[in-house]
């Protein structure tokens, strides 16, 4: 069976270009990380390793800021050194068989799930790479996720999420709607964080399904008396889930990550350019190993000029 690896681009590059600090140790901190994530996947076997990206500035944006105009609010424009940068990376990542993927409307976020929600429709598992809690919801069955940037990172799976995390996918996405997501600037709903939004959960795990998809048949009445029965002091917590149906409606719109259109760049391996490449900026000890994966023969320098990746 195919694997489909993902990896978070935006979470990966940005993340070893703040550690190399400045501007040529950061360009050399990011491709130093980024081709090798890439490649360890792509050498497994039966593998295709994508990449996923933001589009251009913060366009990716527009969807969810219509919603929330407060949405991401404090994150700002990234340096134009690291966008010529991350413009190199892109152009050269096909040449070693990677693919890449920009949403044409939402986040690199909202490209992962299409790319996985595709991959297991077409009966392969799914491996995803990223340091983002959003992605949790992703995690279900023939899709697991490698948790970096956590103190114990490690492989969260359909069978093993509520051990490691405390809910399923379904539940992560309602506690995010609850509790909402400060990262993002998305603030949920009043005065429940995430714990109190935790304790709603464990009275009535369908809570916000209840409110905001049963409406009709007595949605109220029923969490009601799920909460009275399991955790009689969570009831006015509870009231105001119900009395914020319409906040909580929007901030479940805002965190879910959802299927969008795509602009793809498949892989198309170019062993010249990449070895090049590598060899340019100081990853030759991958340049063998890469030669060995990729037949070299019917891999030819195209004639006509490359548009940007994103184009």
């Amino acid at each position: 069976m195919t694997t489909r690896a993902i990896i978070d681009g935006p979470f990966a590059a940005y993340r070893s270009w703040v550690v190399g600090g400045a501007t040529e140790e950061a360009a050399a901190a990011m491709f130093g990380a980024v081709v090798p994530l890439a490649l360890r996947y792509l050498w497994l076997p039966a593998t295709e390793v994508w990449v996923v990206w933001e589009q251009p500035g913060q366009r990716g944006l527009d969807f969810r800021r219509k919603l929330d105009p407060g949405y991401k609010a404090r994150r700002e424009a990234k340096p134009e050194a690291y966008l010529d940068a991350l413009g190199e990376l892109q152009r050269a990542l096909p040449w070693m068989g990677v693919n890449q993927a920009w949403p044409r409307e939402g986040e690199a976020d909202d490209a992962a799930a299409t790319l996985a929600a595709q991959a297991v429709e077409a009966g392969m598992t799914v491996e995803l790479w990223t340091a983002d809690h959003d992605w949790l919801q992703l995690v279900l069955p023939g899709v697991s996720l490698y948790r970096t940037g956590v103190k114990e990172p490690g492989l969260v799976t359909a069978l093993n999420i509520r051990e490691l995390t405390g809910h399923d996918a379904r539940e992560h996405l309602a506690l995010m709607a609850l509790a909402g997501d400060t990262g993002d600037d998305i603030p949920g709903l009043p005065k429940i964080g995430k714990g109190r939004a935790e304790a709603l959960l464990a009275a009535c795990p369908t809570i916000v399904a209840d409110l905001l998809d049963h409406e009709d048949s007595g949605a109220d009445a029923v969490v009601e008396r799920q909460v009275m029965a399991s955790a009689p002091n969570m009831l006015r917590w509870a009231q105001v889930a119900m009395q914020h149906r319409e906040l909580l409606r929007t901030t479940r719109e805002l965190v879910t990550l959802r299927q969008v259109d795509l602009h793809c760049v498949p892989a198309h391996p170019n062993l010249t350019a990449a070895t090049g490449w590598l060899h340019e900026h100081g990853l030759e000890r991958y340049v063998e190993r890469l030669i060995a994966h990729l037949d070299p023969d019917p891999w030819l320098v195209a004639d006509e000029p490359e548009k940007e990746p994103w184009e």
